[in-house]
């Protein structure tokens, strides 16, 4: 059976999911508008899928969204650009009474890369080149019921983009990658409170980093990285002693990496012939 060319163009995408802390709601993006917007759907009745309810309705692309990890906390995240500027700007929304925020107003012509949600959903993590179009730093941005000003934690002098951010269990350090170049990455711990970064990987060992995140007593960092392979794979460092251990190493790369909430799995997707197997 032959199909018109039209019903492949008129695919839609959905993508970028997000849970709320109580796991009973999943935030996602979809392009079903012709624009990118962020929308919601219920999870409360797993047998009885509801069509999903649209959260924002921006002019402009959604770049990225996700929601409070509290729950009982209904407000979602959500950055945009304008004309497709890459100057994301920072949003909160509370769906349930409409009040949005923007949490960047007076820094248009800065590009902001949201990080991570504190575990408490009173903080978040995020980079911008405010202070420099060629050098990211790092801030954080509380996220009270009325947000106040970021503070910057971590004054980053030499250039690159920063990504990946996320918090150390406690809050008091966290973990970023910054890309110098497209092949050659470098993942930083740094101190929130002494505003002072390390290097965790081996300077002279070029390697690609595309994703990191705590365990859940904060020993050991879980990545995904080309460090000495060819194929991008799981790795775990150990903090204290700097060692390096291949978890899952197959002969395809590894695409995305997650870890459960108590720390007992990890879930991963690798690229067989083009194709995502979890």
């Amino acid at each position: 059976m032959l199909f018109p060319i039209e019903r492949y163009l008129n695919v839609h995408m959905a993508y970028g999911p997000s849970f709320a802390g109580d796991g009973r709601s999943l935030s996602f993006l979809s392009t079903v508008t012709g624009m990118p917007q962020a929308w919601s759907v219920s999870l409360a009745q797993p047998a009885v899928i509801p069509w999903p309810d649209q959260l924002t309705f921006a002019a402009d692309r959604v770049m990225g969204a996700e929601l409070s990890p509290m729950a009982g906390d209904p407000r979602l995240l959500f950055a945009v650009d304008v004309g497709g500027n890459e100057n994301a700007q920072l949003f909160l929304l509370n769906p349930r009474t409409g009040a949005e925020t923007c949490l960047t107003a007076g820094h248009e012509a800065a590009m902001h890369i949201p990080g991570e949600w504190s575990a408490d959903g009173r903080q978040l993590l995020f980079a911008a080149n405010r202070r420099h179009p060629g050098q990211f730093d790092l801030y954080v941005q509380p996220m009270d019921e009325e947000p106040g000003a970021a503070r910057l934690v971590w004054r980053h002098e030499a250039p690159g983009y920063l990504f990946g951010q996320r918090f150390a269990p406690g809050g008091q350090r966290a973990v970023l990658i910054r890309a110098a170049r497209s092949a050659e990455h470098d993942l930083l711990e740094v101190d929130l409170a002494a505003g002072a970064a390390r290097q965790l990987n081996p300077a002279d060992r070029p390697a690609r980093f595309l994703h990191a995140e705590y365990g859940r007593d904060g020993r050991f960092l879980y990545a995904l990285t080309d460090l000495d392979a060819d194929f991008v794979y799981v790795a775990r460092l150990e903090l204290a002693s700097g060692r390096w251990e291949k978890l899952v190493a197959p002969n395809w790369d590894v695409e995305l990496l997650a870890l459960a909430p108590n720390g007992r799995y990890l879930a991963y997707s690798v690229n067989v012939d083009g194709r995502s197997r979890l």
